[in-house]
Formats: structure tokens, sequence, C-alpha cells
């Protein structure tokens, strides 16, 4: 191939990129920052937002990333929502979307409402997830579902790529000392 064919070629992609990051920019920018239906907000959020939620205030926080489009994570999700009742004022439970911003409004907030769901939830959006990726854990490869404890002070006590079995996150608030709440305070 010739130079000029070549440069033509790489000018190509460079705006076949170019196309596709400012689609996805204005995507980010038509979905709303914040959706609410009775009880339950999902505000969109970026990833200086997400490590300031995510930051312990003195109480353990229970974290699980997933998206709309997961089956492990639609399947785990009635647990989570269980998990919040039983734990509520004791322990953090928030939730955070990996969904596309533009299905806020639609997709994620359907999905929370047929679920019950009370808990903070969020919808991150990042340009480099696999950097947030590794603020959350060295481990975290991406996959969802993807669950995190941390104690009060902050320090990572627990975490699960795939779906969580309830059991086992019991046990581990219940190693932090985090009472569960009476089944008849959460009806």
């Amino acid at each position: 191939m010739s130079y000029s064919v070549l440069n033509g070629f790489s000018r190509a992609v460079q705006g076949y990129i170019l196309g596709l990051l400012l689609l996805s920019a204005s995507a980010y920018a038509q979905s709303p920052a914040e959706v609410t239906s009775g009880a339950l907000t999902i505000k969109k959020i970026n990833e200086v937002q997400l490590l300031e939620i995510i930051t312990p205030q003195n109480r353990p926080k229970l974290i699980n990333f997933w998206a709309t489009w997961c089956d492990p994570c639609r399947d785990e999700f009635p647990e989570l929502v269980a998990l919040s009742a039983e734990f509520g004022g004791k322990v953090d439970v928030i939730t955070i979307s990996l969904d596309d911003p533009v299905e806020i409004d639609r997709d994620v907030l359907r999905f929370l409402l047929d679920v019950k769901a009370t808990m903070p939830s969020y919808l991150l959006w990042t340009s480099d997830e696999g950097a947030v990726m590794r603020k959350i854990s060295e481990n975290w490869s991406g996959a969802l579902p993807f669950t995190v404890i941390y104690d009060g002070e902050g320090k990572l006590q627990y975490q699960k790529m795939g779906r969580f079995k309830a059991d086992v996150i019991r046990a581990a608030l219940a190693r932090l000392s985090v009472p569960a709440v009476p089944v008849s305070e959460h009806r």
C-alpha cells in the first residue's frame, strides 16, 4: 500500500473514532443527571463523585455494581433489596449501575421500581472504567455483578465478582459487628 492510501485510511479511522466519541458525549449530555419516581432517585455520577460516595462515613458500606443487561445482576437484586432492609440504618447499601446513561430513566428506573429498591442508586458514566475498577479493587476485572463491603474506616473487607450469596454477606457483616434489624422492624 502506498503512503497516501494508508494516510487516507488513518484519517478515516480517526474520523470514525471522533464520531463515536461525539455521539457518546451527546448521549451523556442528553440523559438526565437524576431521575426520581416516588422515594427512588437515581443519580448519574462520574468517577470523582463515585469515590466520594464509596468513602465510608464511620459505618460499613455494601456496594453493588450491576447493569440491567446482566442476568446474574438482575437475579441477585431481590436479595440485595432484602439485605438493605435487613441491615437498614446499620450499613450503607448502595447500588451503582454501569448501564449507558440514556437508560437511566428507562431500563434502570423501571428495573429498580420492579424490584422495589429503596437504597441509594447511581449510574456511573466514566471515560476510563478500568481506572475506576482499579480504585475499587485491584482484583476486579470488570465482570458484573461485583459486590464489595468496606468497614467504617474504609478498608475493603469483602469482594465478590459474580453473584453473591446472601448468607455470605450476612457473615461478612457479622464479622464487622453489624446486627441485622429484626424482621418485624423492616416490613
